[in-house]
């Protein structure tokens, strides 16, 4: 039942977001009891109400959906997200505390081709993100609330945060593994090996 509800829950958060109507949202696949308590989770939300403010990554979908669902992760294993149930009911935060870290394969310098396709590594804490190539020596800075879209590099007129960025992510790099050695999945996962 709480997973059926949670699966529910999620489907009318989602459904406001991309524009779908009320009426579409409190019939969807909804019968008896179940209607009640999914429509009243989902307008406690504040259904139709965008946020606009609030940074969310889906690395804290596992937190927010086990909260939600009342059930504990287990306590050898620490998430690389934040549960944002309070971000769900509408009741998020523009700061975001626990920083997002990111690495990708690509080529520097950038090509004309792809001129937006040059990131490497990328961390993002409360509302600014650093992005930077390979070696980091090219690096841009951007406050995602102001400016969502990434349009201005800020590193110039804010020296002091692009470098408190760049620290943070040299700090991550160095616990991250020389290369990868295939193992990368929880031992909760699958207690056998496979063949």
């Amino acid at each position: 039942m709480k997973t059926k509800l949670l699966s529910l829950f999620m489907l009318g958060l989602a459904l406001p977001s991309f524009g779908v109507e009320q009426d579409y949202v409190d019939r969807a696949i909804l019968t008896g009891e179940q209607e009640n308590e999914v429509i009243a989770l989902a307008q406690e939300c504040g259904i139709g109400k965008v946020d606009r403010a609030s940074i969310v990554s889906a690395v804290d979908l596992l937190p927010a959906f086990c909260e939600i669902a009342g059930v504990q992760l287990p306590a050898s294993y620490q998430p690389d997200g934040i549960s944002q149930v309070a971000t769900l009911k509408g009741k998020g935060t523009a700061r975001r505390k626990k920083p997002l870290f990111w690495k990708a394969v690509a080529p520097w310098p950038d090509r004309k081709s792809k001129p937006d396709h040059w990131v490497s590594y990328a961390v993002v804490s409360e509302n600014w993100k650093l992005v930077t190539n390979g070696d980091a020596k090219h690096a841009e800075l951007d406050d995602l609330i102001a400016d969502p879209l990434e349009k201005t590099d800020l590193k110039a007129k804010h020296p002091g945060k692009a470098n408190q960025l760049r620290k943070m992510l040299a700090q991550w790099q160095g616990t991250l593994p020389a290369k990868s050695t295939g193992e990368v999945f929880s031992n909760l996962r699958n207690t056998e090996k496979t063949r």
